[in-house]
Formats: structure tokens, sequence, C-alpha cells
């Protein structure tokens, strides 16, 4: 089952899969920044135990690693961050000077 928010991705487009359960806070507040920001990506919502062994190699469906991030360089991310997640995606830098100047 999808969110009707999710971006539809063909097949193999997806930078980021997503396992998580429905209704969690933080596999909501991922998909809600990547599909905000455009990024293609995948959900998967796992439903009981069994799929989330199966699916996201976890214990169970309220295990604290949940949501479960895969990118397509086989890098898996156990409750990750956005920050995380933009940082995984090359979005954030070091800044290339000691300082800059600044107007207002």
């Amino acid at each position: 089952m999808s969110d009707a928010r999710d971006p539809p991705s063909p097949p193999g487009a997806a930078l980021v899969k997503i396992y998580g359960r429905l209704g969690n806070a933080a596999a909501w507040a991922i998909r809600d920044f990547l599909h905000r920001s455009d990024v293609p990506f995948e959900w998967v919502p796992l439903s009981n135990d069994d799929s989330a062994r199966s699916e996201a190699q976890v214990d169970h469906l309220h295990d604290g690693r949940l949501p479960v991030c895969l990118f397509p360089d086989g890098t898996r991310m156990e409750c990750p961050t956005i920050r995380q997640i933009t940082e995984k995606l090359g979005w954030i830098r070091n800044p290339s000077r000691s300082e800059y100047d600044l107007a207002i």
C-alpha cells in the first residue's frame, strides 16, 4: 500500500528504498522530506513481524532500527536522520573557505 503523496517512480529509478511501518513518524518524515525534495524513492510498508524480518532484516515490526533506508550502492542506514540521508546523497559538503563575507 502506498501513500497517495509518494511520487510515481519507474522500477530501478529510486535513489532510496525505505522500509518501515505505516504510522511511524520517522518513516513519514523521511518520505515527506524526499518527496518535497523531488528525490525518487521506493516505500516498502511493513505490515507484520514476518515482513519486517524478511524484507528489512530487523527482529520485529516495532524494532528501534526502523525505518531502514537502502541506497543503490548497498549502503544500509537504520533509523537515519534527515541530515544523514542528505550527507549520503551528497548534498552537505564542508565549506571551501574558512571565512565568508555576508551582506544583509
